[in-house]
């Protein structure tokens, strides 16, 4: 009976021996496929890895040719339009007068294109952001008529603008972004019509959403022409890159007005809508949603423009460093019925050693050049104690946003970008260099308008301020101007007129802050030299 017992066990024990192997077996197996699991794993993890590095690359090298190519175009066209600029006053045959203004409008549509393609690019790479602020809608769509008025009479086209009293005084959005959109749309409008009419017409809804805010609305645009129409088919195609469609047939070409036209509305969160029918017109209404409006608001003026003849520049030295010769002499050119001496360099260590030698007031400096950069030279400048005061512009073709981003960083004292107008050199120049206006002016700065002493708090006291840090102040002002430096000056004066209760002391501050706004020259210089006999008016 025992060895019955044994010889079942030991069978049993065999049963459970065999049942372990197989589960060995199967967790051996198990084990296998978790290992070549884990190794597909690893390998997909390593591909997904190579291609994203590869994109990033790719990327990398996208942005860099962009880059590239856009300083190699801006830098030639520097002397392009720049030259064009300065020849305008010197020719007086109509024919020739003719052929510049060909040469010149071939390079603003260069100049266009290569603006066009690299915003196509920061937005597919989704770099490109929005800046918003307010924009006075009377004013922003009025213009475009302004911008049009020559083409439109020149094709004997007529120009209607209906800007309904539904559109709120300001609105809150991207005013460039939204004026290269209208003006892609108009302008397309008036090269596609012969004859006829061109309406621009704005207006607002409120939000049809349950949740919607009383402080928004939706904004639609409409530009309509009586021109050549799109056939059906193709009006998908349009607002594909480097699509044109004239007549019934679509051509390849360099049309991007409409594919960033519509990438930037859909940034904005609205659409664009085409109807046309060909030989009868076209018609695009643009929808942007749920935008911010005020009826009223402070603005701050952003247009500056001057006219250089009216601008006399005292004695100075500056130094133009760029390893372009064509770039340092238009700049030689513009200035040299002027009182400034231009010094030129064409490397930076060249350009070290005449600061060193010169100490020029100003150093306007290309960035990118062989042996030292303007990175390079500005560092050198800014370490040595002797030279560390002088300004630095920055004189340069880079455009992309990371490129000016760097400038900033690098706390250059301006930035110039090539092609330069003689009007923005101008302006660069009489933030540092001392100036005059050749123009006459009065402000009829007096005694007369300021107050009564029993009006004015303790008397004593303002005159104690006015005499002390402000008066060193004005006194550095009469001879040279920064902009940033005068506005300082002006909100100084006015926090001393209300401290004071002082009408014309505010009066006079908020002046001479227009002044600045609206670039009125002769009428800053005249505040500035009024400020004075202010003071001196008080004390007696």
């Amino acid at each position: 009976m025992q060895m019955n017992h044994w010889n079942k066990s030991k069978e049993e024990l065999i049963n459970e021996l065999n049942i372990l192997i197989e589960k060995h077996e199967s967790l051996k197996e198990s084990y296998q496929m978790g290992l070549t699991e884990i190794s597909e794993r690893k390998i997909f993890e390593a591909e997904i890895l190579k291609a994203k590095n590869e994109a990033e690359k790719a990327n990398l090298a996208k942005s860099e040719f962009l880059s590239s190519m856009s300083h190699e175009i801006r830098t030639p066209m520097n002397a392009i339009l720049g030259y064009s600029e300065l020849l305008e006053s010197t020719f007086v045959n109509p024919t020739q007068k003719n052929y510049l203004e060909s040469i010149r409008s071939s390079g603003r549509t260069l100049l266009t294109l290569i603006n066009d393609i690299l915003d196509l690019s920061k937005i597919e790479a989704g770099k490109l952001q929005l800046e918003l602020d307010f924009i006075n809608t009377k004013t922003f769509f009025s213009d475009f008529e302004k911008v049009f008025a020559f083409k439109v009479s020149e094709k004997k086209l007529r120009y209607i603008t209906e800007i309904s009293d539904s559109t709120p005084a300001f609105l809150y959005l991207d005013g460039m972004r939204l004026r290269q959109i209208i003006i892609n749309l108009i302008g397309n409008a008036v090269k596609f019509t012969v004859k006829g009419e061109i309406l621009f017409r704005v207006y607002a809804e409120n939000p049809r959403e349950s949740s919607r805010r009383e402080d928004m609305v939706n904004l639609i645009i409409e530009v309509k022409d009586t021109g050549i129409g799109i056939p059906e088919k193709y009006q998908e195609e349009i607002f594909k890159s480097f699509i044109q469609v004239q007549g019934k047939t679509a051509h390849h070409g360099t049309g991007l007005g409409l594919a960033i036209s519509q990438k930037l509305i859909r940034l904005m969160n609205g659409n664009i809508l085409v109807r046309s029918k060909p030989d009868k017109g076209s018609s695009f209404t643009l929808t942007i949603p749920n935008v911010p409006f005020k009826s009223e608001h402070e603005e701050i003026m952003q247009d500056i423009s001057i006219d250089p003849n009216e601008i006399v520049f005292e004695k100075a030295v500056i130094l133009v460093v760029d390893d372009v010769e064509e770039n340092r002499k238009f700049i030689r050119e513009v200035l040299k019925s002027t009182a400034l001496t231009v010094l030129e360099a064409d490397n930076g260590e060249n350009a070290f050693e005449l600061i060193a030698q010169n100490l020029p007031q100003l150093v306007i400096a290309d960035i990118y050049m062989p042996g030292l950069s303007g990175f390079d030279l500005l560092m050198r400048i800014r370490e040595n104690p002797d030279l560390k005061n002088i300004p630095v512009i920055a004189y340069t073709a880079a455009a992309m946003k990371e490129q000016k981003e760097k400038i900033h960083n690098n706390n250059f004292d301006g930035l110039l970008m090539k092609p330069v107008q003689i009007s923005e050199l101008y302006i660069m120049l009489m933030n540092h260099l001392a100036f005059r206006s050749s123009q006459q002016y009065s402000s009829e700065i007096s005694g007369k308008l300021l107050p009564s002493r029993d009006e004015i708090k303790d008397l004593p006291r303002l005159i104690s301020v006015l005499d002390g840090p402000l008066s060193h102040t004005s006194k550095s002002l009469t001879h040279i101007q920064p902009l940033a430096k005068v506005k300082d000056f002006g909100e100084s004066i006015i926090v001393a007129g209300i401290e004071h209760n002082s009408a014309s002391l505010i009066k006079y501050g908020n002046e001479l802050i227009e002044s600045v706004d609206s670039f009125n020259i002769a009428v800053m210089l005249e505040l500035i030299r009024g400020y004075q006999r202010m003071v001196d008016d008080l004390r007696k």
